[in-house]
């Protein structure tokens, strides 16, 4: 008779564990060049192959989904890459396929109205959050290329406290992490939507703003590279809360 699974591993918890390990793989491939991607890849596939006379113990199963993840970022790419050439300033979202600017996410649910931004951005200023017991909305301000101050938001409603961050001069995001799950409660309920999130710079951490539940809720998060910052988010919100959210890292 074949073994149980490990309750940490049955039914709906290994497929939770499942969608992590697909959003960190997704956020991993998103930070890296084509040529680093394309040179992953290969190595990865000379691991699986020398793995049949190792007996990997799951099959390879998550070098296969590495490599899944890394093929659906060089899609993704080839896909941006064929956006006609805009204006370089701005005016729609194809001017940030042409910056140096990576998008990375989405994370929590893609319902609602789609918020992004038009003008690349080079840094943020400030951050706001509307937050109870889930994110209700978010805002910020950023400056482009040409220092010109940018206001984006708030997506979402108007419920609970607000909280605003205000970056110092040499204080930049290094990192975003939170939850995403259901909410149950009051005549608004969510399948799917923003429960937390955090704020961490070079000098401090900020939040969590909104409660969260480790025990129900997927968690997720963009840390970056040494050389490189969180300068902007996109979304999708209603008119009660921010339902998923999606950042814009740029390299020094």
């Amino acid at each position: 008779m074949a073994a149980a699974l490990p309750a940490s591993l049955s039914g709906g918890e290994a497929g939770a564990e499942e969608d992590k390990e697909k959003e960190r793989l997704e956020a991993e491939a998103q930070l890296l060049s084509e040529a680093a991607l394309r040179g992953k890849k290969r190595r990865i596939e000379k691991m699986l192959k020398a793995g049949v006379a190792y007996r990997l113990h799951d099959g390879g199963k998550k070098l296969r989904a590495a490599i899944e993840a890394i093929c659906r970022e060089l899609a993704r790419r080839k896909i941006l890459g064929e956006a006609p050439h805009p204006q370089p300033h701005g005016g729609g979202p194809e001017a940030l396929m042409q910056t140096s600017v990576v998008k990375i996410g989405l994370f929590g649910s893609a319902s609602g109205d789609n918020c992004d931004i038009t003008v690349a951005p080079l840094r943020l200023e400030t951050i706001t959050i509307h937050s109870g017991d889930v994110v209700d909305a978010l805002a910020f301000t950023y400056r482009d290329r040409d220092k010109l101050v940018h206001t984006a938001g708030p997506w979402g409603g108007s419920g609970g406290g607000e909280h605003t961050i205000q970056l110092g001069p040499s204080e930049f995001v290094t990192e975003v992490h939170g939850m995403h799950g259901p909410y149950t409660h009051g005549p608004h309920g969510r399948p799917n939507c923003i429960t937390n999130l955090t704020f961490i710079t070079n000098l401090r951490s900020y939040g969590p703003f909104g409660v969260g539940d480790l025990a129900t809720e997927n968690r997720f998060s963009v840390p970056t590279k040494n050389n490189s910052s969180i300068v902007g988010f996109f979304a999708h919100a209603d008119k009660y809360y921010l339902n998923g959210v999606g950042v814009y890292v740029k390299p020094f």
